[in-house]
C-alpha cells in the first residue's frame, strides 16, 4: 500500500471503500460465525496470515459485530459472507473512522468532542493494535539484528557506520582560592 492509494481510500465513502476492498482482496467465502447462535467464530473466515482483517460491512448500523454477545443481539444476516470485507490494518482504521463520521451528527468543536470522537470503540482498538505492532517491531529491531535475505540485499541501502566520539573524562577543576580574612594574619 502506497501513500497515493491511502489518500484515495480516504476520499472514498464508506460504501465505495467497501466495494474497492472487495475488488482488491476478494470477497469472503465463509460466514463470520458458524451458526446463528454466534458462539464460535468460523476459523475459515480468518486471513490474518495474509495480514488481513475481516470487517463487518454493517458495523455502521450495529456495533461490535465480532463479539458473540453483541452479535446475537443483531441480525444474523450481518454475519453472512456477503456482508464481510477484508482489509489491512490501516484500511480497517479508515473504515472505522468513516463509521464514526457517519454516526457524528454535529461538528466537532471542543477538544473533548474531538477526543471522544476519535476514541470510539473500533478506532480505539485498532489504533492500540497498530501501536502494539509498532512497539513489538521496535523491540525486535532494537533487540535482534535484522536479517536481510540475500536477494534483497541490493535493495537495502546500508547506513554508514557512525563513530561515537570518545568520552572525555571529567577534568578536575583547580581548587578555588579561599579569600583571605584580614583579621587572621
Amino acid at each position: 500500500m502506497n501513500s497515493e492509494e491511502l489518500k484515495n481510500e480516504l476520499k472514498m465513502t464508506y460504501e465505495e471503500l467497501q466495494h474497492y476492498l472487495i475488488e482488491k482482496y476478494g470477497g469472503a467465502k465463509y460466514d463470520y460465525f458458524v451458526n446463528p447462535e454466534c458462539k464460535s467464530k468460523n476459523q475459515k473466515v480468518s486471513r490474518t496470515c495474509e495480514g488481513l482483517y475481516c470487517h463487518h460491512m454493517n458495523e455502521d448500523k450495529g456495533g461490535n459485530l465480532a463479539n458473540p454477545p453483541q452479535a446475537r443481539m443483531q441480525p444474523f444476516e450481518w454475519q453472512k459472507k456477503g456482508q464481510l470485507v477484508y482489509c489491512n490494518i490501516l484500511e480497517h482504521l479508515i473504515l472505522h473512522m468513516k463509521i464514526a463520521i457517519l454516526r457524528q451528527k454535529h461538528l466537532l468543536e471542543t477538544p473533548k468532542e474531538i477526543a471522544d470522537f476519535f476514541t470510539t470503540g473500533g478506532i480505539f482498538m485498532i489504533t492500540a493494535a497498530i501501536n502494539d505492532m509498532f512497539m513489538n517491531e521496535r523491540r525486535e529491531i532494537d533487540d535482534v539484528p535484522v536479517q536481510v535475505p540475500a536477494e534483497k540485499k541490493e535493495d537495502v541501502m546500508e547506513e554508514p557506520a557512525v563513530e561515537e566520539p570518545a568520552k572525555e573524562e571529567p577534568k578536575e577543576e583547580p581548587a578555588a582560592e579561599q579569600p583571605k580574612d584580614d583579621n587572621t594574619e
